[in-house]
């Protein structure tokens, strides 16, 4: 028998109960690896027009050693800006900085059901589940380069009625919401301040004063802590309720998004400019600190002049949006960037999830939103997860680079090894197939 079969005897050997073990967590499922896991995906990318039933263009293919991506397209309004989402209706909210108004798009169907009008520039949006309210942050026309609206305006959802118009510091832009304690909170870009308004009474609780030209805010509900990105000075602020809580927080260079998962406590900084630009900060909310190695920032490399973040606690996967049009996708199990997706044409802003559908929703500077929706586990890029997909990364199982049964694609975490996580990750998604 000559070597090569022998060895490959030997590798199949070795796999089969592996396979038996993918087959039986297939069968049964796990909550808990579920949550450990973290995927090899497949995107479908969808979109809608602004006054139209949703529209779709040919799929096109786009694929790397960890990831295989489809696109059709979407149109939503003129300049599409931030973006925010409601899992319990399951409305997206996009702000239309150049078209003063705010687009209502139902993502069961992918069309857009209204349009109101959101002030002078609408530029931050963010919405409580709980109550249904959408906040909008008015940004204002620009003297000089700065903003000069001190507004928010509180929208009802279930109506999309104005029902006020609240008075905050200048230039409000980055916005978050808490919905377990019903405050939201605004980045005064222009002002350096942060206002905190009671979602109750939609009145100004507080005013908090953080570093300068705050852009943008994430708020962590199981914590009570609330991040204000601070371009000017590289740094977050770190506000608990009404007050700052810790020391401000270093990171790269002119930071513009942020985004948590509550799940992990892990907050992701977009960093836009050189040097540490192109890259995403890792900060550690149990300590509030920055990662680092040997007292070093050591960020993840993304697309060049990121700006939007979002994440997915539910398959712990961060969706950077890029100047070039591109999004990232990083497994944050492992913080490496699976790869750099091109979407539809222009500059990708700001990206919102529902955790809910595992639905990521981008939006780009001509007009347009893309829904991308995950397949987790499609090793090898047919658009569904089988038997296939499980024996591939069995086959595979225990290699590293330059193993001699190493094989790329069946390391769906991207970690530089196949092991049980990667196993797992297939198995319990057996059976998914593309939208």
């Amino acid at each position: 028998m000559n070597t090569k079969n022998l060895i490959s005897r030997k590798v199949f050997a070795a796999a089969l109960p592996v396979v038996l073990l993918a087959l039986l967590l297939a069968a049964v499922g796990s909550p808990m690896l579920r949550s450990a896991s973290h995927p090899e995906i497949q995107f479908t990318l969808e979109t809608t027009t602004a006054s139209s039933a949703s529209t779709s263009s040919p799929r096109t293919m786009f694929s790397s050693p960890l990831i295989t991506t489809s696109l059709t397209g979407v149109l939503t309004g003129v300049g599409s800006g931030a973006v925010a989402v409601n899992p319990v209706t399951n409305l997206v909210y996009v702000a239309n900085p150049s078209g003063h108004t705010v687009s209502v798009i139902d993502a069961s169907t992918n069309t857009v059901i209204d349009t109101v009008r959101g002030g002078t520039q609408p530029d931050g949006i963010a919405v409580n589940p709980i109550t249904n309210m959408v906040y909008i942050a008015d940004f204002g026309p620009t003297v000089a380069g700065f903003g000069i609206g001190k507004s928010v305006i509180a929208m009802d959802g279930s109506t999309d009625t104005i029902i006020a118009n609240i008075t905050v510091g200048w230039a409000p832009e980055g916005i978050g919401v808490d919905p377990n304690t019903n405050m939201v909170y605004v980045a005064n870009n222009a002002q350096n301040t942060v206002s905190v308004i009671d979602g109750l009474t939609n009145t100004v609780a507080n005013t908090i004063t953080v570093d300068w030209y705050p852009n943008s805010i994430a708020v962590n509900p199981n914590t009570n802590l609330i991040y204000a990105v601070s371009g000017w000075d590289d740094a977050v602020s770190v506000i608990s309720g009404t007050a700052i809580a810790a020391p401000n927080i270093g990171v790269g260079n002119l930071p513009a998004g942020v985004a948590i998962n509550p799940n992990t406590n892990r907050i992701y900084v977009t960093n836009a400019r050189q040097p540490q630009g192109n890259s995403v900060t890792v900060i550690d909310g149990t300590v509030n600190l920055a990662t680092t190695i040997n007292g070093v920032l050591n960020p993840i490399a993304v697309g060049p002049s990121p700006t939007g973040i979002g994440v997915d606690p539910n398959t712990n996967m961060i969706y950077v949006a890029n100047n070039d049009g591109t999004i990232s996708m990083i497994n944050a199990l492992t913080n490496v960037n699976l790869g750099n997706f091109q979407l539809g044409g222009g500059s990708a802003h700001s990206v919102a999830v529902n955790s809910d559908t595992d639905t990521v929703y981008v939006s780009t500077n001509n007009g347009n939103v893309y829904a991308l929706h995950a397949i987790v586990g499609d090793v090898n890029g047919d658009c569904k997860v089988s038997v296939v997909d499980l024996a591939t990364v069995a086959l595979a199982y225990g290699s590293k680079p330059g193993s001699p049964n190493w094989n790329p694609n069946a390391d769906v975490t991207g970690d530089g090894i196949v092991n049980i996580i990667d196993l797992a990750t297939v198995a319990i998604n057996y059976g998914q197939v593309c939208m």
